[in-house]
């Protein structure tokens, strides 16, 4: 509005100096032009949040079917794998399985379940977990850890093939592997739909 009052006002006081319908250029007042740099800043500074500076990696992911659907041996899964959730492995550090687990007892809450005997099926508290040692094993390799420790079965197991699977007996077979990597990594293992699936997790920033 305030720059059409300006041209209409030289208009009036040259004379409109105007030939066959044009305006001379010349009469044209010239308007000031606001640069961006000129401009107030009117944004904050915005900080990233942890969430956005700090994210989970799945670094190795593996699944085994529970065959064995016997209410105390998937109870004996249930109870390991949330005694294994959340631990984390700093760089170089070393994860014991049975250290972390602990000793398998009634006192904790373990059931009577089967368990392989030199081949043979055998019932013991806390029967089963050796399907958590073992899917957490192969997610551990496939994650890059370095294996420190582990033990076959004297017998087949069903939710792994041979060479894969992982025996633990506290005070004799345990499930070791180092972290050679330069950041932290947390265990995830869980028990759910007839499946017991680990994920190993690295943070990056």
């Amino acid at each position: 509005m305030k720059i059409c009052m300006v041209i209409l006002a030289v208009l009036l006081l040259g004379g409109c100096n105007m030939e066959n319908g044009k305006l001379d250029a010349s009469d044209i007042p010239t308007i000031p032009s606001i640069l961006p740099s000129a401009m107030p800043s009117i944004l904050p500074s915005i900080q990233p949040s942890a969430a956005a500076t700090e994210s989970p990696v799945a670094l190795g992911v593996f699944i085994t079917e529970i065959l064995d659907t016997d209410q105390s041996r998937v109870h004996n899964l249930q109870l390991c794998a949330s005694m294994l959730t959340g631990v984390t492995v700093a760089p170089g550090e070393e994860f014991s399985f049975n250290d972390t687990v602990g000793r398998r007892t009634e006192e904790k809450g373990y059931e009577e379940a089967i368990i392989l005997v030199e081949g043979k099926r055998e019932y013991a508290v806390g029967g089963g977990i050796c399907q958590i040692s073992s899917t957490l094993y192969n997610a551990a390799a496939s994650a890059g850890m370095e294996i420190l420790e582990r033990h076959n079965h004297t017998g087949e197991v069903h939710y792994v093939e041979v060479g894969r699977d992982a025996a633990v007996s506290f005070g004799e077979q345990d499930f070791r592997f180092r972290n050679p990597l330069d950041a932290p990594v947390t265990i995830e293992v869980t028990v759910e739909n007839t499946e017991v699936k680990a994920v190993l997790y690295k943070n990056v920033t």
